[in-house]
């Protein structure tokens, strides 16, 4: 954390808007309860395992996660009241598993506001409508 507030570098961190920090191994992102404000976040290529911290930015539109150490999609619980979050990169961590079509359903269903996750943009109709009416679909067996 203290890495984090020095490359910050600021009297009052509350202040910052967006912030990249890609590939500098961190693994401790506690610093962003004190930055709720933050809009746009980097952490790509990091060791971030839990995104609790980031619970309370309340005005994140954007979050790069790729390439870092999210085990289980149950982290996306602590996203949910991001309800300006609109874009995710969350893939190649250990929680996208090796389903991509279900992985991007179950986040889908998870942050259903997202327009663009995995630098995948514009939900297909069949995602639209999954995220919608969530469980309540039928499985069809080819």
């Amino acid at each position: 954390m203290q890495l984090l507030a020095d490359r910050l570098n600021f009297s009052n961190v509350s202040n910052v808007l967006s912030f990249s920090f890609r590939g500098c191994n961190l693994t401790d992102i506690s610093i962003f309860t004190q930055i709720p404000h933050i809009e746009v976040l980097t952490l790509s290529v990091n060791s971030i395992l839990s995104l609790s911290p980031l619970s309370g930015c309340v005005c994140l539109s954007e979050l790069y996660l790729r390439r870092n150490l999210v085990t289980s999609l149950s982290e996306l619980s602590h996203l949910r009241p991001l309800t300006r979050l609109r874009v995710l990169w969350l893939a190649e961590n250990p929680c996208c598993g090796t389903d991509p079509s279900q992985y991007r359903l179950n986040v889908l269903r998870c942050l259903p506001r997202l327009h663009k996750l995995d630098n995948q943009g514009q939900l297909s109709s069949v995602e639209t409508m999954f995220v919608f009416w969530g469980s309540m679909l039928p499985v069809l067996k080819p």
